[in-house]
């Protein structure tokens, strides 16, 4: 009785190892008549292109993006104005990161994903010590934002009058429907362009023309490269020559105009 039982189960093993063996078969033979047809259609196309039948398909080409125009100083107070206006058409809260983000953005060309991670306790620091350490996740580095300027430091106590009350390790840039959320990157972007492109009237502005203007402004005023280099957080000094050479080519192309 006893050697009928394991007679029985060695069928029983053998018929299972056997289904799973002609299942493993029989898809080995769909994958190998997929991989035929596949094969005759690309010897189909490479004979076609022999006999000239078919132009070869292109290469992608990756767009490039045009370059943003300065925002200067006459830009930034319009932006503001422009924000402050039109305040009845958004959430509060939006309204105020639009403003800390211009304000941020003009004074310190800081990037505008850069924006997203500072906390109360950065502007705290920037009211109160002039300087506040940031990460930037592009270099992979530390670096220093500053708050020299009155008007920055004016600006700043205007958009924050009871920052002292505000917990400091909260986003200065909320998302409008939860509390304390964080917004998601290409959707601040957005919003944040479209503002700007809306109240400067033109397309050719982006959140980057706050960056190369300050750019501009600091070799302007006589900065060396290496200072500008390390104040706007770039990775290469040869970065930053990139922008004060376009700023100069577009000054000799105006000047021809004139």
């Amino acid at each position: 009785m006893e050697h009928k039982k394991i007679l029985q189960r060695i069928k029983k093993d053998f018929k299972t190892k056997l289904d799973a063996k002609s299942k493993a078969i029989k898809i080995l033979k769909e994958k190998n008549k997929h991989l035929e047809l596949q094969f005759k259609l690309v010897s189909k196309e490479l004979e076609a292109l022999k006999v000239g039948n078919i132009a070869p398909k292109k290469k992608k080409t990756t767009a490039i993006n045009k370059p943003s125009k300065n925002i200067e100083h006459k830009d930034y107070l319009k932006l503001m104005t422009f924000t402050q206006e039109n305040s009845l058409k958004r959430r509060p809260n939006t309204v105020h990161y639009l403003k800390a983000t211009f304000i941020l953005l003009y004074y310190t060309g800081v990037r505008i994903n850069e924006v997203q991670q500072l906390k109360i306790r950065n502007i705290k620091e920037l009211i109160n010590n002039n300087t506040t350490t940031i990460y930037s996740s592009k270099t992979n580095s530390y670096r220093d934002l500053y708050a020299t300027s009155k008007a920055f430091k004016d600006d700043l106590i205007r958009l924050y009058p009871e920052i002292d009350n505000a917990d400091d390790d909260s986003l200065i840039i909320k998302n409008s429907n939860y509390s304390g959320g964080e917004i998601a990157r290409v959707a601040y972007t957005k919003t944040v362009n479209t503002q700007i492109q809306t109240a400067l009237n033109s397309k050719d502005y982006t959140s980057h023309g706050f960056r190369h203007s300050l750019i501009t402004r600091l070799s302007e005023h006589g900065e060396s490269i290496e200072a500008i280099s390390q104040f706007i957080g770039h990775s290469s000094v040869k970065t930053t020559q990139n922008y004060i050479q376009t700023s100069q080519n577009k000054k000799e192309n105006l000047g021809k105009l004139v």
